[in-house]
């Protein structure tokens, strides 16, 4: 991960902040993040303790636990308003959320991963939803979002990736890499993408396109849904997902041909 141009320093802090914010685990331990990350305890207690002074970090002095503080928050939250992707996702959720009875996410790739940069979960009672926190990334492979943005590379990147990300999420496995690359090619054609339990089991989603101005793929848009609840709504799910990132790719200025 380190080159000649990172601060030392900086990029471990940078690391303790990625492995707490990336995790849905609230409070750590000195030793725990020492070990996660491979660095010296000392090292870890004097980061955090300036991150501290700072107000990134948060200590629990009953427990001696360490969680994120209100000036990583307050970053995040700024970001959220002024990413304008993430800006047109909440106006266009938010108007259709009577048409939106699960948890929608928002993606983008980055260093060959699929991150959730932002999130809509409906209020219906259901007994039985799938969530995941924002700032969750997961191995595109396995990612209905994830196929859709890997759609947007050159079969050669999408083969280094291939082998590079694949984990073992559920019991299904992945197809074998010509299978895998008539998937993405099948994607580009119809413009969505799903994923059939290959995350988890019993869950699964289907996906959509972002485009911004350029007529790039910028982000996808997911709908997850227990098996239970997606098997004979595949449709209707689909037509919800195409006209939402329609709407936000609108917004990012995304002109749509006729053959669209």
């Amino acid at each position: 991960m380190s080159t000649n141009t990172n601060v030392p320093a900086v990029e471990k802090a940078m690391r303790i902040l990625l492995l707490m914010s990336s995790s849905p685990k609230v409070y750590w331990g000195v030793s725990e993040i020492a070990s996660k990350l491979s660095l010296s305890k000392s090292t870890v207690h004097s980061i955090l303790n300036t991150m501290i002074n700072f107000g990134f970090i948060e200590k629990n002095t009953i427990t001696d636990k360490y969680s994120l503080g209100t000036a990583f928050f307050n970053i995040k939250t700024s970001y959220f308003e002024n990413n304008p992707i993430c800006k047109s996702f909440h106006d266009v959720v938010n108007k259709m959320h009577h048409e939106c009875p699960e948890c929608i996410n928002c993606f983008i790739l980055k260093n060959n991963k699929a991150y959730i940069i932002d999130s809509f979960s409906s209020g219906l009672n259901y007994s039985l939803r799938v969530e995941m926190p924002i700032n969750t990334s997961l191995s595109p492979l396995y990612s209905s979002a994830g196929k859709i943005l890997l759609s947007n590379l050159s079969d050669i990147e999408i083969e280094k990736i291939y082998y590079s990300e694949q984990v073992s999420y559920s019991n299904k496995k992945i197809p074998s890499l010509s299978m895998f690359l008539s998937q993405i090619h099948d994607s580009q054609k119809v413009r969505y993408a799903f994923n059939n339990e290959e995350f988890e089991s019993g869950v699964c989603s289907v996906a959509v396109p972002i485009y911004n101005s350029f007529n790039k793929i910028v982000a996808a848009v997911n709908i997850v849904v227990p098996e239970a609840r997606f098997s004979d709504k595949k449709t209707y799910y689909i037509a919800i997902m195409q006209k939402i990132a329609a709407d936000i790719s609108r917004q990012l200025g995304y002109e749509s041909t006729s053959q669209d």
